[in-house]
């Protein structure tokens, strides 16, 4: 056996018998000659087989966080070729290229002769705040040249997303009882690459649903790279003079975001004008065997707040259970309620003539009402009791010098003073020489009392002479 080196250009050589080998072009084919033969006629022809050269990515997947520039995917040959290889490519997946993510398109790679591998570069990618799924970036090979596509000709990179979930608030809303809607606005605390959905719900603050607004529930969406989304509560109108009333608003079940503040609330603002508040009449009466006496204040339209007005007694009438038992005070009138009572209690029949007397009760400091005209209120207690009599006794003494003492009487006590005239006059006695004459004189008897007295003076003499007489009138 011959062993031949060829160097640099010499492809040709002579055995040590004459014949000659040779090396093709192509550095693949051997041929043979024999001795003394042309150089054209050929023993043997031998051509080495083309070697199967695949081209493929050296994985089939793999992934970075978005903060990453940039990221080279891999393209092997399974040995390296004495020409060129060419294989082209095409770019899918979920995240979008021309820059809103990426910058890669479709294209042909080539691996020159005798290199065995070379670079896809997926370039400037986004480092964007968005919070996102995760994204993809698939490469494709196809329509190799010099080469056959291997088994992993798909290569998926996958963008991972870095960024915080945002979180969601709820803004509070406040506006009059007006019937309409109110609008509530949910808010997140950054865009998101995502679909952000989250329910609400209405429920009882101090305000009550159907009554002063329309309970409502339900799923609201805010669009991905929006922020904000709004919904409605529908608030309803009514007459009712009441304190400022409040609906909770509630968010619940977030999906794509966090909750930062679930609770907002709604405050329906009263519109309704305060009512008045004073008697239903000015006076009213009843005779003093009524034991009781009921005065009515009226508010001029219902409230849905609590009513209170002050009261002071005065009158003719004595109170702390003389005439009657009612002290100042101050009257409630329910929320809801459109009037209250003062009673006026206790009050006594007693068995003395007087005058009617009154009780004067007097309305002032209302709250959550304003005080209207009919502020006082003059209840007469009329007097039943029959006005009773008067009378004098006789009176009989000697005509020793001095005064004689008479007593005017009454059938009952009186509740009022009584006054009565009174004088004398001759009997069968004479004035200036048997006693001191009284012209009209007034006597008082005073309020509560049965008797009164007054005096007439005797005069005395020598003379023997009949029992005399002098008449009281």
């Amino acid at each position: 056996m011959e062993i031949f080196t060829f160097y640099a250009n010499n492809t040709s050589s002579s055995t040590n018998s004459g014949d000659w080998v040779s090396i093709g072009s192509d550095a693949r084919t051997l041929r043979i000659g024999a001795k003394n033969g042309d150089k054209g006629d050929y023993i043997r022809v031998i051509t080495a087989a083309t070697p199967d050269i695949t081209v493929d990515f050296n994985a089939s997947s793999s992934s970075g966080a978005e903060s990453t520039s940039s990221a080279n995917l891999r393209v092997d040959l399974s040995s390296a070729s004495s020409s060129a290889v060419t294989v082209d490519y095409t770019v899918t997946g979920t995240a979008t290229g021309s820059g809103t993510d990426y910058t890669l398109a479709n294209g042909t790679l080539t691996i020159a002769a005798n290199a065995t591998q070379k670079n896809i570069t997926i370039a400037s990618i986004v480092n964007d705040t968005l919070d996102e799924a995760n994204e993809t970036v698939i490469v494709t090979l196809s329509n190799a040249v010099g080469a056959t596509l291997g088994s992993d000709k798909v290569h998926t990179y996958t963008i991972t997303d870095n960024d915080a979930t945002p979180s969601l608030s709820i803004a509070d809303v406040s506006g009059n009882e007006t019937a309409g809607n109110r609008q509530f606005t949910v808010t997140l605390s950054a865009a998101s690459g995502l679909a952000v959905t989250v329910n609400y719900a209405t429920s009882n603050g101090t305000a009550t649903a159907g009554a002063d607004y329309t309970a409502t529930s339900g799923s609201l969406t805010i669009a991905a790279g929006a922020t904000t989304a709004t919904f409605n509560v529908a608030v309803l109108a009514d007459s009712i003079d009441e304190a400022n009333e409040t609906v909770t608003l509630t968010l619940s079940s977030a999906g794509n975001a966090t909750i930062a503040d679930a609770i907002g609330t709604l405050t329906i603002t009263d519109d309704d004008a305060t009512p008045s508040v004073d008697f239903n009449a000015t006076s009213s009466n009843g005779a003093e065997s009524a034991s009781s006496k009921a005065l009515t204040v009226d508010l001029s339209a219902a409230s849905g707040l609590d009513v209170t007005v002050d009261y002071a007694i005065t009158g003719t009438a004595t109170g702390s259970g003389t005439d009657f038992t009612l002290a100042n005070g101050t009257l409630t009138i329910s929320a809801g309620d459109t009037s209250g009572t003062i009673t006026i209690a206790s009050i006594i029949n007693d068995t003395l003539d007087e005058a009617n007397e009154t009780v004067i009760v007097t309305l002032s400091s209302p709250g959550n009402a304003t005080l209207g005209d009919d502020k006082v209120h003059t209840y007469t207690i009329n007097d039943n009791d029959a006005t009773p009599s008067l009378s004098i006794n006789d009176v009989s003494g000697n005509e020793t010098a001095g005064n004689r003492q008479f007593t005017v009487t009454l059938s009952a006590a009186s509740g009022l003073a009584v006054t009565v005239n009174y004088a004398t006059s001759d009997g069968t006695a004479t004035a200036g020489a048997d006693y001191t004459a009284i012209s009209a004189t007034q006597l008082t008897i005073a309020a509560g009392a049965t008797t009164a007295t007054f005096n007439v003076g005797v005069l005395a003499d020598s003379l023997d002479e009949a029992n005399e007489t002098v008449t009281l009138t």
